[in-house]
């Protein structure tokens, strides 16, 4: 047992069916999976990613920085960057399909933004985070579609979630985040538990899961893809799961935008003392949009911005 662990797994994660009484109502709209290819359009509510990785780079090290008697506030030193990366394996509701999806072309996720620890419990075994009100450099939450399927199935690479022949069909930056926290279990065990093997060797992982919502405000949007346009009020609504270890997919060695993670996480995962900076956290999910009346009459106030809302639930050790 770890006393006293700090640990940095602070990611996409749990709060979506505690937000009101329940989950809103999701809006239909048009989409076209292949812009103006051979599928046509979809009459869809979401996305559903892969399950895959997310990276708190710095993460660690803000939480050492609260955790020592810092503020919690939005500055240098408590900040981390947040980097996830996911392919499309199909549409919400699952009825809409598209065959050629991952077969003659692809789309995937990537997200860049900037978050930082707002509390560290007395235990350290609880976090609070929020998202930065410095954005600047951010990619924030992207779409990219491909008429070929380059990424990488088992996510070790992933750089190949952002080809270079992609497409920018979505983009979104964001704004704040409410209910974001991670908690650990106090407990070691190897970081690479995925079906694929070990590709991760003798690194170790400390166990927790956690969870966020995070709004965005959308800026553009394929019109080839996403046929109804950019509505004036549009909210995305994430909802999934986060945990460590992995027992999905490979822990990425490297993120979509070229970043090495096992230098950053060192040879125990979230662990202080463990030779990283950073944590690396295996997310599971579902990109969904809402009705905006829903969306009121549980509190959020979202006009005219994507929310990513992370679910996570304990993972069993």
């Amino acid at each position: 047992m770890l006393k006293k662990a700090k640990v940095a797994v602070l990611g996409l994660a749990v709060c979506a069916a505690a937000l009101a009484a329940g989950r809103p109502a999701h809006a239909a709209f048009l989409f076209d999976p292949d812009g103006a290819g051979a599928q046509g359009p979809l009459s869809i509510v979401g996305f559903q990613p892969a399950v895959n990785s997310a990276l708190a780079n710095g993460g660690l090290t803000a939480i050492q920085n609260v955790g020592a008697g810092g503020t919690g506030s939005d500055v240098v030193g408590n900040q981390f960057i947040l980097t996830y990366q996911s392919n499309l394996t199909g549409f919400l509701p699952n009825s809409q399909v598209d065959p050629g999806l991952n077969v003659n072309h692809q789309i995937t996720v990537t997200l860049q933004m900037r978050e930082y620890v707002t509390s560290v419990s007395a235990d350290n075994r609880t976090f609070n985070f929020a998202v930065s009100s410095n954005q600047t450099g951010m990619a924030g939450l992207q779409m990219w579609a491909n008429n070929a399927v380059t990424f990488d199935a088992t996510g070790l690479n992933g750089t190949t979630y952002k080809p270079g022949s992609a497409v920018n069909i979505l983009t979104a930056a964001a704004t704040s985040s409410t209910s974001s926290n991670f908690v650990n279990s106090n407990t070691i065990s190897p970081l690479d538990q995925s079906p694929f093997g070990n590709a991760w060797g003798a690194t170790q992982t400390v166990n927790g899961a956690g969870g966020s919502v995070v709004r965005f405000t959308t800026s553009s949007v394929n019109a080839s893809y996403f046929l109804d346009g950019l509505p004036p009020v549009l909210t995305l609504t994430f909802t999934g799961s986060q945990n460590t270890p992995f027992r999905t997919i490979h822990p990425a060695q490297t993120m979509w935008d070229g970043t090495a993670t096992a230098a950053l996480i060192g040879a125990v995962n979230g662990l202080p003392g463990g030779g990283g900076t950073s944590t690396i956290f295996e997310v599971n999910g579902s990109l969904a949009v809402p009705e905006p009346s829903s969306v009121i009459l549980t509190t959020l106030g979202l006009c005219g911005s994507f929310v990513l809302v992370r679910k996570t639930r304990r993972q069993a050790v």
